[in-house]
């Protein structure tokens, strides 16, 4: 794992917010948001699937499994 898998509620509020944008965003802004997810918040969409289109709901669906902890 290259990121983290617990966030406190603020970031997990930010990491919903960029993936709401990054599915709504050009290629190129796409690529701004991950880069974003995973520098700042140390998120990587990539640590949790291999599919593409990782959405909102592939998020919480996460969160509601354990696999991420909010704290």
């Amino acid at each position: 794992m290259k990121g983290k898998d617990i966030f406190t509620e603020d970031e997990a509020n930010e990491i919903r917010q960029l993936l709401v944008e990054k599915m709504a965003s050009s290629t190129k802004d796409q690529q701004k948001i991950r880069k974003i997810l995973r520098k700042r918040l140390e998120f990587h969409i990539r640590d949790f699937t291999n599919k593409n289109g990782f959405t909102v709901d592939d998020f919480n669906e996460l969160v509601q499994s354990g696999i991420i902890t909010i704290v």
